[in-house]
């Protein structure tokens, strides 16, 4: 392919993650078609393009504690994460849109550890995001939420030959109190709010290298 043409239609020739490196890759040798094709690339860029070593650590330990591959995929495991974010939702007497919108409204009004980025006058939240747009990322974030504090809960069983919770006994034998609903309602709202932040800091950044490029 000839990175050379900068009207290449980039989005419509990137389709998996290893095509979207690859040639983020081979453009950065080229410094001027790079500089041509940069904002190309953010707009192709996808969510699925996005891991963190933390999700690795999270489902190996999933796949091997279930002994199975992929378990993300696994529709028992996705029913049993399914099950726990909408138990850790109905203890809080919440849904998916109300604490989505919960969500939002501490992006406006920051407290806690996430005040300073408004005080400092990094960032702004001038413009939150679609709420129907935070609900599919909220839904995602909980997922996550769910499965982490699923691996902390297993830990110990993990330690034992005899692993107590399968994915098919789990619906009788896991037992969750109200310790571990709030360990996940805490950690995906302020999950959220990072992310959310996250996006308009590197955003900004993006925008701030282009301008030292001249583009």
């Amino acid at each position: 392919m000839d990175f050379s043409n900068v009207d290449v239609d980039l989005e419509l020739l990137l389709q998996t993650e290893v095509q979207f490196y690859a040639a983020l890759a081979i453009c950065s040798i080229h410094y001027s078609t790079l500089i041509a094709l940069l904002p190309k690339f953010a707009a192709t860029y996808m969510e699925d393009l996005h891991f963190t070593c933390e999700d690795f650590i999270l489902y190996d330990f999933m796949d091997e504690y279930f002994e199975t591959k992929n378990c993300s995929a696994n529709p028992a495991f996705q029913e049993m994460t399914d099950t726990l974010v909408l138990a850790t939702l109905q203890s809080f007497d919440t849904d998916l849109e109300n604490f989505t919108l919960d969500g939002l409204f501490q992006l406006k009004h920051p407290s806690g550890r996430f005040a300073a980025v408004y005080r400092s006058g990094a960032i702004d939240m001038k413009d939150l995001p679609v709420p129907a747009d935070a609900a599919v990322l909220m839904k995602h974030i909980l997922s996550y939420a769910a499965a982490y504090e699923l691996r902390n809960n297993l830990y110990d069983y993990h330690l034992d030959e005899d692993k107590t919770i399968t994915l098919t006994n789990w619906k009788e034998n896991l037992k969750w109190h109200y310790v571990q609903y709030t360990n996940v309602y805490n950690l995906a709202l302020s999950s959220f709010v990072a992310a959310c932040y996250s996006r308009k800091l590197l955003q900004k950044q993006f925008e701030e290298n282009l301008r030292e490029l001249n583009y």
